[in-house]
């Protein structure tokens, strides 16, 4: 058996197959990591509820996500496999950079790893202003939350371009992925894509844990004002990334099972 999340019936599922020793596997494309912040862990581990089951082998896809396992569940409850169901595309040119964050209405808002729309409108406005004076293409990849806004923020952000593309068209010609808490960070850095994470709230390292690697390695970056956001983005042309800090460099597929 093999399940996307741990909702519902699902939840049920993997429940029963433990009971009738059926093998039954949990790849999620969702993100996790452990961080130093306990706020961050309360974050993480109410995520881990959606994507995560105590029933099933985990599939840890990303090296981010094998610090919150290790932590967290037994050995025998988890199974390095790389990443299977991220994007894997590969760049073909480098001509604008995306920002892609997770957004969900109010009912179903976590007020602490996942922007407000308030905050989510101000980081528009930072990337509109640096759009126009660094004269640089930033595309905006709406979460299916806000969709039907699109139109809306088209005319209030004139020099932001916005698309409904698939992550992996965008990333084909991405220099850089702008995020904050998103699965599009694990996309990014398994199809060479550098990322920088954007907190201007100063609130939420997703790779905290990945402080030392993140200052030494330019695969991925952190930061935490305008004036940072700026540097790293201009940094970001002359990169030279080294991806396997954060993950498995291994072909995707599914030797496990057998």
């Amino acid at each position: 058996i093999i399940l996307n999340n741990s909702r519902g019936i699902n939840e049920f599922i993997s429940e029963y197959s433990k009971k009738l020793n059926i093998p039954c596997y949990m790849i999620s494309h969702g993100t996790l990591t452990e961080n130093e912040n306990k706020y961050s862990n309360i974050y993480n581990n109410i995520i881990a509820e959606e994507v995560t089951s105590k029933y099933a082998t985990n599939c840890v896809q990303s090296k981010i996500a094998l610090n919150y396992f290790r932590k967290n569940y037994k050995k025998e409850e988890y199974k390095i496999t790389g990443n299977l169901i991220f994007s894997n595309t590969k760049p073909k040119s480098k001509k604008y950079f995306m920002y892609a964050v997770t957004t969900r209405d109010f009912m179903n808002m976590q007020f602490y790893g996942i922007e407000l729309f308030n905050e989510f409108y101000d980081n528009l406005r930072d990337l509109n202003d640096l759009a126009k004076e660094l004269k640089i293409i930033i595309y905006v990849k709406p979460h299916p939350q806000i969709q039907n806004q699109t139109k809306n923020l088209k005319k209030e952000f004139s020099h932001l371009y916005f698309s409904n593309k698939s992550i992996d068209a965008l990333l084909e010609n991405c220099i850089a992925t702008i995020s904050f808490s998103s699965t599009v960070i694990e996309d990014s850095l398994n199809s060479s894509v550098p990322v920088i994470l954007y907190d201007r709230s100063k609130r939420y390292n997703h790779c905290e844990n990945f402080n030392l690697k993140i200052n030494s390695n330019l695969a991925l970056m952190y930061a935490k004002n305008l004036s940072d956001l700026k540097q790293k983005i201009k940094s970001c042309y002359n990169l030279k990334s080294s991806f396997s800090d954060f993950i498995y460099k291994k072909k995707e597929s599914l030797d496990f099972l057998y």
